[in-house]
C-alpha cells in the first residue's frame, strides 16, 4: 500500500488551481491513500468549492472524509482530509480538535 501525504496549501501556491495537477501526481505515485492538508470546504476564497471532494472526483472517485480546523471560516471551511481509492473503503472515521498553543491556528486530527 503507497501512503502519501501533501500540503496542499488550498491548491493555490502556484498561483493556479492546482487540484487537477495533484491528482495527476497521486496516479502517477499510484497512491492508495492521500492525507491532504491546507484544504477548503466552500468557503469564498476559494470559490465556494468543497476541494476535497472535487480532488477526490478527479482522481477516479476516489473515498473522502474531511475534518474542519477551522470552522466557521470565510463561509465555510479550513481543515484537512483523507481521500483513499474506491477499492479501499472508508468503514469508519473520527476526528478532534487539537488544543490550540499560545500565538498558533486551531489544528486538528483526521482518523479513517
Amino acid at each position: 500500500m503507497r501512503i502519501v501525504t501533501y500540503n496542499v496549501g488550498t491548491f493555490t501556491k502556484s498561483g493556479y488551481n492546482s487540484i487537477g495537477m495533484v491528482s495527476d501526481m497521486l496516479r502517477e505515485m499510484k497512491a492508495d491513500v492521500a492525507g491532504i492538508q491546507e484544504i477548503d470546504s466552500c468557503t469564498t476564497r476559494t470559490g465556494n468549492v468543497f476541494q476535497l471532494a472535487q480532488l477526490a472526483g478527479l482522481t477516479g472517485g476516489w473515498n473522502f472524509c474531511f475534518t474542519p480546523a477551522l470552522d466557521p471560516y470565510q463561509g465555510g471551511s479550513y481543515g484537512i482530509g483523507i481521500i483513499s481509492k474506491s477499492k479501499l473503503p472508508i468503514l469508519d472515521r473520527w476526528s478532534l480538535e487539537l488544543e490550540k498553543g499560545k500565538g498558533s491556528e486551531e489544528r486538528a486530527l483526521n482518523v479513517v
